[in-house]
């Protein structure tokens, strides 16, 4: 269980958001979005006269795609938040107050640094290698994530992200060699990078004090982990990584298609599956085919 005590220093390590790997718990409705987007990305199908006109319109604005992709999905994860803590309402500005002490942390932490510097030991798996100088891509200072290596074959997982807290953020990045090095370099980078998005997200660190709320104030995992408001957040947070960590290169969005076609030539009968952690394997390739076509429209009005 994870403890939490905004007075007191304590070490949080929040549960893992691993890419990839779709929680036991099933889900009985199913996630949609529910706020005003230029971007059909989620439950929807735009015809190319609508990407294009779409396209025009962003640019006409001075924006990108990069730029509406993370606007939007950051302007629906705080609705989904809101949403998340009028469904469980607690006395004294409980809420108000974990919002407070959670938005001072983020504000104080270091992660993001000007030029930052790579440091390699000579032993380093070249995968870690790998991870940090696409973490440094970022602005990320390599030295403030703790990325380590496991060897799990049995496991579903390829990598994951946590974060706590113990008066600093704590990073940390995990690598299953026994999987991820077996993907083609691109889909690894794809992995990678929508791990690093929960990172600059701080999403595994606010999953971990939403749910320190709950059960300091009798909320029981029975009870919040089913609920629509619960689903609907963790799941659009997959959704954004899959989506931001793409936004920018086609390459990357091109990358995650093949990897969630590949699952579901794995496994055809789990790709339309509903989970209460993650988005359906078949929710996920739509969306990131749809921004692919987004971003395959972008190039070609800027060539034009």
């Amino acid at each position: 269980m994870i403890m939490n005590n905004y007075s007191v220093k304590k070490k949080i390590l929040a549960a893992a958001l691993i890419c990839g790997v779709l929680s036991a718990w099933p889900l009985y409705k199913t996630f949609e979005t529910n706020t005003q987007k230029k971007l059909m990305l989620v439950n929807a199908q735009p015809s190319q006269e609508q990407i294009q006109t779409t396209i025009i319109e962003i640019n006409s604005a001075e924006s990108t795609v990069a730029e509406t992709v993370h606007k939007e999905f950051n302007d629906e994860h705080d609705q989904l938040l809101l949403e998340l803590q009028s469904a469980f309402p607690l006395t004294d500005n409980k809420w108000a107050t974990m919002n407070e002490e959670l938005s001072v942390i983020k504000s104080q932490d270091d992660l993001l640094i000007e030029n930052p510097e790579i440091v390699h030991a000579a032993n380093d798996h070249e995968i870690v290698i790998k991870v940090r100088e696409i973490l440094a891509s970022y602005g990320i200072n390599p030295a403030r994530v703790n990325v380590y290596t496991v060897d799990e074959p049995s496991s579903g997982s390829f990598a994951s992200a946590g974060q706590g807290f113990d008066g600093t953020v704590i990073h940390e990045l995990k690598i299953n060699i026994a999987k991820l090095p077996n993907l083609t370099s691109i889909i690894q980078e794809a992995i990678i990078r929508h791990e690093i998005m929960h990172l600059l997200h701080y999403d595994s660190l606010e999953h971990s004090f939403i749910v320190s709320t709950l059960e300091e104030n009798g909320i029981e995992p029975k009870v919040y982990r089913l609920h629509p408001t619960f689903t609907s957040y963790c799941k659009h947070k997959e959704l954004r990584a899959d989506l931001t960590a793409a936004s920018d290169n086609l390459e990357i969005a091109q990358a995650f298609q093949d990897d969630f076609l590949n699952r579901f030539n794995e496994n055809p009968e789990n790709y339309a599956k509903v989970y209460a952690s993650h988005p359906s394997l078949k929710q996920r390739h739509e969306a990131v085919s749809q921004l692919a076509q987004y971003l395959q429209a972008e190039k070609q009005v800027a060539v034009v």
